[in-house]
């Protein structure tokens, strides 16, 4: 699902290098809390952010559910 989410829109480039997505784990239900394992956390915009959230509450029908999302470098 991840893939095929920054497949469709990928993040964009900062300094010429764009962030690369590993994967995705759920590491809480209440609120559910989503770590995104990127090469470069740091570049990851905010307004790129409010995208996986929206495509994740979408994919997982959390439409009325707050989720929090984190990234960290692997």
């Amino acid at each position: 699902t991840l893939e095929n989410i920054v497949k469709r829109h990928p993040p964009p480039s900062i300094g010429g290098k764009r962030p690369k997505f590993f994967y995705a784990t759920q590491v809480s239900i209440h609120p559910p809390v989503f770590i995104f394992f990127v090469n470069r956390p740091d570049s990851i915009h905010l307004s790129y952010k409010r995208y996986l959230i929206n495509q994740f509450k979408k994919q997982f029908g959390l439409n009325l559910i707050p989720i929090k999302v984190f990234f960290r470098e692997r």
